[in-house]
């Protein structure tokens, strides 16, 4: 964790002096926190962005949650396995990360974000299907989830930020903290609700913590909350982002028309 802190703050002050602001925004001489949450409820493209968010994160948890309970559950294999689900998972995130530039610039984010949260949920029902005795089909599957995800992720905070400005452009008032502020709510939020799921999942399906055996009923509830009920939310992710209707078009009318 040492080291990930060293490597996070040199991020950030690179980040920091490599970055210049182009847009002057709109000076407000008075903060009222009543009136700009208000403000923040107007932005109809918000409130699409914090459903999708919430949905995307809840999906995110659930299944990120699952992995060790699956692979020792339904799988029966050990740390070894468990490793190689983590770290293929690990290092797909950021592959996806590092292909959501040329992605998002040459498709449409929106159409993109649709399409990567169907296929993704997609191939979290084809899990549902393979035979555990082909866990290495689950793990590439798992590691072209994670690599798709990762791209999702950037797509999502560019699109949080697409919204910022959108609100500002409608209301004449830039109101960032407090947009960046309830969209990482939400985030929490959708990771709160991902956890109590599992947990309530994990209840239903007579899981036994910390048995070295598990029953058929608690096998089958970990397999649901890995594949179908995390693809559910994906689909729930879909449709929220057809309503979402910032295109690259139209933000480039707005950055003009500010």
């Amino acid at each position: 964790m040492a080291i990930f802190g060293v490597i996070g703050c040199l991020m950030f002050i690179v980040c920091f002096f490599t970055t210049t602001e182009r847009v002057q925004p709109i000076k407000e001489e008075n903060l009222n926190i009543t009136r700009d949450v208000k403000i923040l409820f107007k932005n109809e493209q918000w409130r699409i962005l914090s459903v999708y968010n919430f949905m995307m994160l809840v999906a995110v948890v659930l299944r990120g949650g699952a992995v060790v309970y699956y692979v020792n559950t339904v799988l029966n294999k050990g740390a070894d396995v468990i490793t190689l689900f983590m770290l293929g998972s690990m290092f797909a995130s950021m592959l996806g990360s590092i292909l959501a530039k040329p992605f998002g610039t040459r498709f449409c984010k929106i159409k993109l974000s649709f399409w990567v949260n169907l296929l993704t949920a997609l191939f979290g029902v084809l899990c549902f299907f393979v035979p555990v005795q082909y866990w290495i089909i689950v793990l590439a599957v798992h590691i072209i989830i994670s690599i798709i995800q990762g791209g999702n992720g950037a797509l999502q905070w560019s699109m949080i930020t697409d919204v910022n400005n959108y609100g500002e452009w409608k209301t004449h008032r830039r109101i960032t903290g407090m947009n960046v502020e309830e969209n990482i709510f939400v985030i929490k939020l959708g990771v709160a609700v991902g956890g109590a799921i599992l947990g309530w999942v994990l209840a239903v399906f007579d899981y036994a913590s910390g048995s070295a055996m598990q029953s058929a009923s608690a096998a089958q509830g970990v397999t649901l909350f890995f594949t179908i009920i995390p693809a559910i939310f994906y689909i729930l992710t879909t449709f929220s982002i057809k309503f979402y209707g910032l295109t690259e078009a139209r933000m480039n009318g707005i950055v003009t028309d500010r």
